[in-house]
């Protein structure tokens, strides 16, 4: 089969939660995933490959629609796009967290694309509200995601006038950002932040030297004692191999996983091109929005993912969040087109009337 057992590991729990087989409820984000999936599941599927058929005809039309709201250009784009789709229906389009996920991004890019009648600050705290419900409700970290979400927004609204010295001054605004916040948890949640440094040491601590541990994100400074200094400097490490992991050149074992390298590298580049774009003031609303959202999660994913694999499925279901961060939306030209249109006739109007009559 072209996918590992591994790939089935989340589905084939899930599967067994909803056939009542209680030993298999370890983790509350599986046991709402179970049960939305469970009342949802109108046509008694039983087998992984029935919900996989079933959400990408469901989701598949969406994502057309989505794509073509925005103006996308060149092969390179198109490519991505196609890339993104396949990705979409090998990790999320299936029975697992990831669709339910992708379905919270497909609310929030929608948001983000609200009309602009609809200020960009409430569109930002609309969006920010759900991540911070959908960490209430399903995931906690999303809470964090929340927090970092809006600490970007706030500080590109600072710096975006910036336009030589706004790519530097950005990581290192949002590296200090982190290094207060843990700061504050090391003083007054010591708990949390114990677990925060500590929870991609457990989770890889039995799989070291397994056979689906080859991309596994492994700190490059031991640091056992949580030291918050030593445990910045892996973290800023840890962020930038997400983003170029450029590692896996060595231990991937197969065509289809140099496939997934490529594809981080080009959202990268993407993203830092976006990113070039904003402080240059040729950036959207809409694109700031989204830099400031798909930016948060990123800096959340350096304190967490505990492989590249694991990364790229997480990755990819902020897939409506990413295209409205990439391309240009159709919509802003015509709002801006309607903004001059009303005015060109307004003038025309006042230059008519003010004529000299005879």
């Amino acid at each position: 089969m072209f996918l590992p057992d591994r790939h089935f590991f989340d589905g084939n729990l899930i599967t067994r939660m909803m056939l009542a087989d209680t030993m298999a409820a370890r983790q509350s984000s599986f046991t709402i995933t179970a049960y939305i999936s469970d009342t949802i599941n109108i046509f008694g599927f039983t087998e992984l490959l029935h919900w996989s058929i079933f959400y990408s005809i469901v989701f598949t039309p969406i994502v057309i629609r989505y794509v073509l709201q925005f103006r996308v250009k060149g092969f390179f784009d198109y490519v991505f796009i196609v890339a993104s789709v396949g990705l979409l229906n090998i990790f999320v389009f299936v029975l697992s967290k990831d669709v339910f996920q992708f379905t919270l991004f497909l609310l929030i890019g929608t948001i983000i694309k609200a009309p602009i009648s609809i200020s960009t600050w409430k569109r930002a705290a609309l969006s920010i509200g759900l991540l911070y419900f959908w960490g209430w409700a399903f995931r906690l970290y999303f809470f964090i995601v929340a927090i970092y979400s809006l600490m970007t927004y706030l500080t590109l609204l600072l710096i975006r006038k910036k336009n030589k010295s706004g790519m530097i001054l950005l990581p290192v605004i949002l590296t200090i950002g982190v290094f207060v916040s843990l700061v504050g948890l090391m003083i007054f949640m010591p708990e949390e932040y114990e677990y925060i440094i500590m929870v991609r040491y457990i989770v890889n601590y039995w799989r070291v030297g397994a056979y689906d541990a080859a991309t596994m994100i492994s700190d490059i400074i031991y640091n056992p004692g949580g030291n918050v200094f030593l445990y910045m400097i892996n973290y800023i490490f840890n962020v930038l191999r997400l983003m170029l992991p450029f590692e896996l050149f060595l231990v991937l074992r197969n065509p289809q996983q140099i496939l997934f390298l490529f594809y981080q590298i080009a959202l990268t580049v993407l993203y830092l091109k976006t990113l070039k774009k904003f402080f240059k003031k040729q950036a959207s609303e809409i694109q700031l929005l989204s830099l400031s959202i798909f930016t948060g999660f990123l800096l959340v994913s350096g304190f967490y993912q505990p492989d590249f694999g694991s990364w790229t499925r997480h990755n990819i279901s902020l897939w409506p969040v990413m295209i409205s961060l990439i391309f240009d939306y159709k919509g802003v030209a015509h709002e801006r087109f309607k903004k001059v249109a009303v005015g060109f006739i307004g003038n025309s109007k006042r230059v008519y009337t003010n004529l000299p009559r005879t």
